[in-house]
């Protein structure tokens, strides 16, 4: 551009020069000399010498403007607008969501990840609380990126829960707050929460003796067969049950939400609620001792066509969720993968203990 304008240039000044030589002295004459004709006509080139204004190589070459490459390269303005500071992207953390359950006697690794982190993260514990004596964590291989927490629980006597409420600050003084609850599983004691509810919620129906009576009524059968006098009919089975005892038993069943709920919180301990349930299956089998000294008199009457059957202690079957003085009794059977079976001597006792079993009425 440079080089075409000073072309340009030269060009005028060759026309300057070229015009001067042929007129320059009638045109000094033209404002000093009368003028004449040959040098009106001459001296004309004074008029005709309107270069400056005709020839406007300036204004024409106007390649300075046209030629605007220094304006239309305008790429070092949009550069500067490109490559301006995207706004900060937020910090966050990235957590495994809700309450944690960790079994006890175990471990549990919670990975926390972070984005938008600028620079290093540094990590404070503000408070952690628990009611376990046995629950400890530690941090490890904290980076820009995350950090893991690593959690151990050791053996524990019921359920226990816990949080930790945690800070974290990245190098631009960005602060995020975590809070991770927790809840420590006493798994020891599920078995024995589990027959507790068992227990409690099977009263009602095992106050209706139901397979009891059926046996009684069988054996009973058997004997007035054998010729054996047996006096207590069976609608009169009821005289020999204890109000008392079925008063106990209601107000165990109305006060074990306390208990479950004691354990629950860690207050009672797995080894206090076996002994709860052990205590409400010692009232069930008082409640059933008069009947089963009944049903044991009666079988000795049958000349040993029936073979004695050991009552007296109640079973609780994890897989009806129920309870018995049959089912689980192992002097009558025995469990095979979980289900329950009576040996062959006390076959007769599955249709005493599960009546739907039956395919006819017993005469």
């Amino acid at each position: 551009m440079l080089k075409r304008l000073n072309l340009s240039k030269l060009a005028l000044a060759c026309s300057i020069v070229l015009l001067t030589g042929c007129g320059g002295g009638s045109s000094d004459n033209s404002s000093t000399n009368t003028p004449d004709t040959s040098g009106g006509v001459d001296n004309s080139a004074g008029v005709d010498d309107s270069t400056d204004v005709d020839d406007s190589t300036d204004v024409d070459d106007s390649t300075d403007v046209d030629d605007s490459t220094d304006v239309d390269d305008s790429t070092d303005v949009d550069d500067d607008a490109g490559a301006e500071t995207p706004p900060p992207t937020d910090f966050t953390v990235n957590y495994e969501q809700g309450t944690l359950t960790i079994p006890d006697n175990s471990s549990k690794d919670v990975f926390i990840t972070f984005d938008g982190a600028v620079g290093n993260v540094s990590l404070s514990t503000l408070t952690s609380w628990t009611n376990s004596d046995s629950f400890d964590y530690t941090f490890e291989n904290l980076t820009s990126e995350g950090v893991t927490i690593s959690m151990v629980v050791g053996n524990e006597d019921n359920p226990k829960s816990g949080s930790i409420d945690l800070s974290y600050i990245d190098g631009d003084n960005r602060e995020v707050f975590v809070s991770i609850e927790y809840n420590i599983e006493n798994t020891s004691g599920v078995s024995i929460l589990a027959n507790y509810n068992t227990a409690i919620q099977s009263i009602t129906e095992f106050l209706d003796l139901t397979p009891e009576r059926e046996l009684y009524k069988r054996v009973r059968q058997v004997a007035l067969m054998m010729g054996a006098d047996v006096s207590l009919e069976d609608d009169e089975i009821n005289s020999v049950i204890s109000n008392d005892v079925i008063s106990n038993l209601e107000t165990i069943k109305l006060y074990s939400f306390d208990n479950v709920s004691a354990y629950s919180v860690g207050i009672m301990s797995e080894s206090k609620l076996k002994e709860e349930t052990d205590a409400l299956l010692t009232q069930l089998s008082n409640y059933a001792a008069p009947i089963n000294n009944i049903i044991t008199s009666v079988i000795s009457l049958t000349g040993g066509a029936v073979p004695s059957v050991e009552l007296g202690t109640v079973y609780i079957d994890a897989q009806s969720n129920t309870v018995s003085q049959l089912v689980g009794n192992e002097s009558l059977g025995s469990y095979d993968s979980g289900t329950w079976a009576f040996s062959n001597t006390y076959q007769f006792l599955s249709v005493v203990a599960n009546p739907e079993l039956e395919t006819c009425s017993a005469e």
